[in-house]
């Protein structure tokens, strides 16, 4: 799930993870990212910051590490 924080609009990546939001306000804008398998990981609170500009659209990168120990 992908939220616009200000605005409360959400929307929801496909397969491969892209998504479009409308009509996302001019000026700095805070997005949020969650979803049940990065919940069950234990990955909470990834946000990314951007900017609204007339007409937008950007390529957002959000990448996890996730370390996995084994004996």
């Amino acid at each position: 799930m992908i939220e616009v924080r200000e605005t409360a609009q959400i929307t929801y990546s496909d397969a491969q993870g892209r998504f479009t939001i409308d009509s996302v306000p001019l000026g700095a804008q805070q997005l949020t990212f969650s979803s049940p398998t990065l919940d069950l990981l234990g990955l909470y609170g990834f946000a990314r910051d951007v900017m609204g500009t007339p007409p937008s659209c950007g390529l957002i990168i959000i990448w996890t590490t996730f370390s996995r120990w084994s004996r």
